[in-house]
Parts: structure tokens; C-alpha cells; sequence
């Protein structure tokens, strides 16, 4: 008799030994086999348009697989398969169609399948859509000559003409259709530019003072530093220390900036954004992985904080939220374009010689031709040229002649370097600026140091160390004078010499830290 057919039930018969029949195990494959189907699934699911139910139908009967919908999603997730390719990433893949030559109409753009009907019809769709939305505007009296189309709010800006179009035109339409259409950068770059404009419009500036004045209770607000000056130092002098190879100290010193934060967004200075930008972009380029991860950790930090502190219709918020999601690949190229965005709107509102529009210009310079130093060098002379010409204020003219100071020290022309720097000096104590006196001695220190004049080198970075640490503003940048210095001393023989000053380093940034505890970053 076929054993495969059920016999009737003898009654005198053991239930345990009636065969039982069990259903065929589904068949698991291993990661190689895998991916030997890959190629399959691309040609059914995505060039065919075939269903899920479909593919698992043909996989069954040819290859013996049935994969559950949980596990066809996760292939397809791991493979980067998309049947429905989004908004933002049609108006990627059609960018780089206009603008590669190399790739065709016909095959595949990343995980993508493209023919040719399929890429007229993406660009006939979005013409009738950036019409649709020009049409709107035009009927708001908007102009929309600064808006790009409007995409996926997740999705982050990768076109960097795109991002200096936005921040050199501040035309941004103050009523967009929906603020859920702004792409993150964008959402950052338009905030930043309203709330300066509105800033800046609802108060009267006082060059004599450096003050806002506000139009509606007549109070003078004058900046209050203090706090600024010391977050930033701490956060140079963290990054020296982690270039030293002092890990634990530098992350001391990152936690105590970060318990200075919430005093800083709470008395909302608007010198705060700048300070912000600035730091940020210098912190990027260390190129060090510890360094990275902390300055992850610091961006989510300044979001958490300022939506602690901020009301909830605070441009800051979604200033500081937008800096905390960034992808890491384009921070340095959006926190450039956030400066060169302040830099315009400054100029147009206070005047392009005013000490506030000056300052960004000469920082959004250094940091703009972080990579073509000699295009930066030309723009400061002629900055520079046009502020002796106007005769404009002994701090703003130290300001240019100090970046201008700090690009010829990247360019290796330290002979140059130490003649701005000694100009700087000059000024400085014909003026008692204990700031441009400290700027000039640490620029003359570094081009001797780099010519091996280590011993004039060492006494001009102590006398800016002493007066670092004798005046309020500047004390916070004490720590990182000492750790250039202790390089040096490392660098040219004197390890003992480094060793002293590496103990007494550790004591500063120990006292330091006792004040950043409660803000622990790594928490």
C-alpha cells in the first residue's frame, strides 16, 4: 500500500505509530545565494513591476525560496531597491543626467532603473509642478527666484551652487507654501536669514557702542560676550588638547563649554549665531575620529538645549534643531553658506564696512578659501585696501590684518606672517587692546616657531598666555595658548620643559572641568 495515502484507523492501532505527514520546510539560503537572486528580483520587482505575492510565486516554483514579506523588505532595503523613486531623488538623478555625461538614459543611476519613457515623464511632472508653484507666488506677490523646488523635508541639499544661490540672495519668500517642503539646509538657511532680517529691522544699530538699540522699549542692548567668548575658547582649546593626544582633557573641556550653553541661548545674543558658525566650521576640520564624535555630540546638545530654552516660534530652534540632524558630509558646506547668508544680510542692513557685516566678511572669507588660500589672500587685501582707504576703526582694520595674517601662515610665508603680526602688535599696545595685542603675539609666535626661532616664539606666546589669563574675555583661550606652546617644546627637544607644562595644563582644564559636570556631553 502507498504510504503517502492515509489508511483508515484500525482501531486496535497505537496512535504513535500512525506516520504522520509534515508540511515541506520553507528552504533558507545563504548570503551568497542571496545574492546570486538579486539580479532576479531587480528584473522582476523593479523592471517588471511585479507584485511581492508575484515574485515570491516565481522565486517558489524556480528556485525553491519563498521569502516572507518582512524578509523581501528587508532584502530590498539592504539592496537599495526602490520601485517608487521619491521627488528629491528624481530631481538628483535628473541633475546628474543634465550635468554627467557618462551616464545614459537607458540603465541605471545608483539602484535605480531608468528608461527613456520614464525620464520624460519625471521631467513633465515636475515642469507642471514648479510652474504650479510660480504660479502661486506670482499671485502672492512672492519672488521665487531664490526658492528651489521644493522636495522631501528629510532630504539634504547636495548641490553646493544650490546652497550659495540661497545665501547670497536673502529674497527668500517669508510665506512659503509649506514649511514641510524645505529641505533641511534650506529650512536652516531660511531661518537664519529671517530672523536676522527681523532682528536687525526691529532695532537701531549704534556703531560708536557696537549695540542694538530696541524701537519699541528704547533699551540698549548691549552685547554681553563674556559667556561667547569663553564657549568658543574652550571649544580651541578642547581641540588643541585632542590634537595632543589628551583625550580625557579635551573632552573636560568640550563638557565645560557645553555647561556655558544654556546661559548663552537664554540671553540671545545674536552675535551667538556667528560664534556658532565659526567654531563649528574650524572644529570640522581636525580630521580626528574622537573629534568627530564629539562634535556629533555637541551639535545634538545645542539642539536639545535650545529646545529647552527657546519658545516654540524661536527661528533659533529650528536653527540649532536643522545643526544637530545635518548629515556630517555637508555641515562644512552649509555652516559656510549659514555665514556667508549673515555676511550679506549685515551688509545690505548696516553697511559692508559696519564692524558687524566685517566681521563675517573676514571670517566667511577664511572659511570659504579654506582650500584656495591664494583666492583668499586677494579678497583680504582688497578688504583690507578699502578699510585703510575709509579709514575705519582701529579694531576693524586689526580684524583683516588678522586673517589676512592667519592665510599667509597656511601658505607657509611666515617672513610675511611675522610682519602683520608685529603691525598687530603695534597697534595693539598703542591702543591697550589686550585682544589685538594677544592676536598679534600669537601670530608672530606660531611664524617664528615655523623658522626655528623657538626661543622668541616661547616668549611671545607666554606674554599672550599671561594676558589671556589676566583678562575675563580672553581667560578661557589660556589653556590653548599653553597646549600650542607645549607642542612646540615637544616638537623641537625639550620633553621635560613639555612635561611641566603639560601638569600644569592638566591642573587648568581640571578646575575648568569641575564646571562642566552637570552638562556631560557623553550623557
Amino acid at each position: 500500500m502507498d504510504t503517502d495515502q492515509t489508511a483508515p484507523l484500525d482501531s486496535g492501532q497505537n496512535l504513535a505509530e500512525i506516520p504522520i505527514r509534515q508540511p515541506p520546510l520553507k528552504r533558507q539560503l545563504a548570503q551568497d545565494e542571496l545574492l546570486e537572486l538579486k539580479p532576479v528580483i531587480q528584473r522582476l520587482y523593479i523592471d517588471g513591476g511585479m507584485t511581492f505575492e508575484q515574485v515570491a510565486s516565481h522565486l517558489t516554483k524556480k528556485y525553491n525560496y519563498c521569502p516572507t514579506k518582512r524578509q523581501f523588505a528587508t532584502l530590498r532595503r539592504r539592496w537599495g531597491m526602490k520601485k517608487n523613486t521619491r521627488i528629491a531623488d528624481r530631481q538628483r538623478i535628473l541633475d546628474r543626467l543634465n550635468t554627467e555625461k557618462d551616464i545614459s538614459e537607458e540603465g541605471l543611476v545608483g539602484t535605480v532603473s531608468l528608461n527613456i519613457d520614464k525620464v520624460r515623464r519625471w521631467r513633465k511632472q515636475l515642469s507642471a509642478a514648479n510652474s504650479a508653484s510660480q504660479e502661486r507666488h506670482s499671485h502672492e506677490g512672492e519672488d521665487t527666484t531664490a526658492l528651489p523646488t521644493a522636495l522631501s523635508q528629510t532630504t539634504i541639499i547636495t548641490n553646493s551652487r544650490t546652497l550659495r544661490h540661497l545665501a547670497s540672495n536673502p529674497k527668500i519668500p517669508m510665506r512659503p507654501s509649506s514649511p514641510r517642503t524645505f529641505q533641511i539646509t534650506e529650512r536652516l538657511l531660511f531661518n537664519v536669514e529671517s530672523y536676522m532680517t527681523g532682528f536687525i529691522d526691529n532695532r537701531i544699530w549704534h556703531p560708536p557702542d557696537n549695540a542694538f538699540q530696541d524701537t519699541r522699549t528704547q533699551s540698549l542692548e548691549l552685547s554681553n560676550s563674556e559667556d561667547l567668548h569663553a564657549f568658543v575658547g574652550k571649544c580651541y582649546s578642547a581641540k588643541k588638547l585632542i590634537d595632543n593626544q589628551s583625550f580625557v582633557e579635551g573632552r573636560k573641556l568640550f563638557s565645560a563649554a557645553c555647561s556655558l550653553f544654556r546661559r548663552i541661548i537664554d540671553s540671545r545674543d545674536p552675535l551667538t549665531l556667528r560664534y556658532t558658525f565659526y567654531t563649528l566650521v574650524i572644529l570640522t576640520r581636525g580630521g580626528i575620529v574622537v573629534l568627530d564624535e564629539v562634535i556629533d555630540m555637541l551639535r545634538v546638545y545645542m539642539g536639545r538645549m535650545a529646545a529647552l530654552v527657546l519658545p516654540a516660534n524661536h527661528p533659533w530652534k529650528t536653527i540649532y534643531h536643522c545643526l544637530g540632524i545635518l548629515d556630517r558630509a555637508q555641515l562644512e558646506e552649509t555652516l559656510i553658506s549659514c555665514m556667508e547668508c549673515l555676511s550679506v544680510v549685515l551688509g545690505k542692513k548696516l553697511g559692508h564696512l559696519s564692524r558687524p557685516s566685517l566681521t563675517m566678511r573676514v571670517e566667511f572669507i577664511q572659511a570659504r578659501y579654506n582650500k584656495n588660500l591664494e583666492g583668499g589672500e586677494t579678497s583680504l587685501r582688497a578688504l583690507l585696501a578699502e578699510c585703510r582707504q575709509s579709514a575705519v576703526a582701529q579694531k576693524d582694520l586689526v580684524q583683516v590684518l588678522g586673517e589676512l595674517g592667519i592665510n599667509l601662515k597656511l601658505q607657509g610665508r611666515h617672513l610675511d606672517t611675522i610682519s602683520i603680526g608685529e603691525e598687530i602688535i603695534a597697534l595693539g599696545r598703542a591702543s591697550g587692546e589686550s585682544i589685538d595685542l594677544v592676536n598679534g603675539l600669537t601670530m608672530t609666535a606660531f611664524a617664528q616657531y615655523s623658522i626655528g626661532d623657538i626661543a622668541a616664539a616661547e616668549l611671545n606666546q607666554r606674554e599672550a598666555a599671561e594676558l589671556c589669563l589676566s583678562t575675563p574675555n580672553l581667560a578661557s583661550f589660556t589653556t590653548h595658548l599653553l597646549a600650542t606652546l607645549e607642542s612646540w617644546l615637544r616638537d623641537s627637544g625639550r620633553a621635560m620643559d613639555a612635561d611641566a607644562l603639560k601638569i600644569e595644563i592638566n591642573g587648568m582644564v581640571a578646575r575648568e572641568g569641575e564646571d562642566g559636570e552637570a552638562a556631560d556631553i557623553e550623557g
